[in-house]
């Protein structure tokens, strides 16, 4: 299979295969693909390739435009709480750091690292992320103080985390 492609419906997928013949599978019978979750995931992954795409040719504002669409399409598609939509918000507050959009980027950033931590737990290693990805932006911005609390909380948590455990003597 080289290409696939579905209707406008979103009821019938079409495979074109290499040795020219077309397979066609018909989910006509109550399979919605173009309104499921697994669309939206689809989508809100193609969305944020094309906006790093774009990032990379140097089309910035159309890259933050996209990475906006983006997250509102995860929002609503996949829910506030996914994982997807939490990198979404971090993909966008990394473009609005970039551009100076530090108000911003900032709030993204502080919103992800208080998802993640609700959803995920402290020291979910994503979550660790938002933290290190939070305290370099608050460097970027000038805000020194609060990216050395974030920096120390994590260096705090990196400590206990290597921690050796006491073995089971039983």
């Amino acid at each position: 299979v080289f290409e696939l492609k579905w209707s406008a419906d979103g009821r019938r997928l079409a495979a074109s295969c290499s040795d020219g013949s077309v397979l066609i599978w018909d989910a006509s019978g109550g399979y919605d693909f173009a309104h499921s979750v697994a669309y939206t995931l689809e989508l809100v992954r193609a969305y944020r390739r094309q906006a790093n795409d774009l990032w990379g040719r140097e089309r910035k504002d159309d890259a933050i435009g996209l990475f906006e669409r983006t997250l509102e399409v995860s929002k609503a598609g996949v829910g506030f709480d996914a994982a997807d939509t939490f990198q979404s918000m971090n993909d966008l507050a990394d473009a609005y750091g970039e551009m100076g959009r530090w108000q911003e980027a900032l709030a993204l950033y502080e919103q992800t690292l208080e998802k993640r931590k609700d959803k995920l737990g402290p020291d979910h290693v994503d979550t660790l992320r938002s933290m290190n990805g939070l305290a370099l932006a608050y460097q970027r911005a000038g805000k020194l103080d609060r990216a050395d609390r974030l920096l120390r909380d994590l260096l705090e948590r990196h400590h206990k985390m290597e921690e050796p455990k006491p073995k089971n003597t039983h």
